[in-house]
């Protein structure tokens, strides 16, 4: 069945799995190694979140004080907290021992080593340099259920549930631009 340029297959229990429709007629030549990474690198410049409006207000310094509040508390509380939690699971999936050697630095960036602290730290003092307390960000204080189970669909229980492969798992480093 097809519909507005999707093709809807209905497996054995009746729920139709969407793909979109590839037209076949049109067979478009492969990018080269380098054509691809040059246009990943062009939507990232094009899209990364530096480029969203309420960042550019940040770093115009146009937010108000509970804006910036807001925005610090859910950077580390719903979403940087989550990465040494999903990096963690990955190198539990993972049976390669020389890419579970190179992700485990991952953590340690995040969580510290015990001597130095890591980026969770560091994002925890800006939540105080805000006004708010560090324990506000620990625990959770003002996250909204919706965006809580955003985070945690997106950047650990989806992901984790669709790798298969090593070869796929270096795609899920998105807490920082290269």
């Amino acid at each position: 069945m097809r519909e507005a340029g999707w093709e809807i297959a209905y497996d054995g229990d009746g729920v139709p799995p969407v793909t979109p429709s590839v037209n076949h007629d049109v067979e478009k030549p492969l990018l080269s190694e380098s054509e691809f990474i040059a246009g990943f690198h062009a939507i990232g410049e094009e899209r990364y979140h530096h480029k969203h409006p309420f960042h550019l207000l940040m770093h115009e310094g146009r937010l108000t004080r509970g804006q910036l509040q807001a925005w610090a508390s859910q950077i580390v509380t719903n979403y940087q907290s989550r990465i040494p939690i999903k990096d963690a699971a990955i190198l539990a999936r993972s049976e390669d021992p020389l890419f579970r050697l190179a992700w485990r630095k991952r953590i340690l960036d995040h969580d510290g080593d015990g001597a130095k602290p890591g980026g969770i730290e560091k994002w925890l003092r800006l939540v105080q340099a805000t006004g708010l307390a560090r324990e506000h960000a620990l625990r959770g204080d003002g996250i909204l259920p919706a965006t809580r189970f955003a985070v945690q669909a997106t950047s650990i229980s989806y992901p984790l549930a669709r790798i298969s492969k090593p070869s796929l798992l270096p795609s899920l480093n998105s807490s920082r631009k290269n």
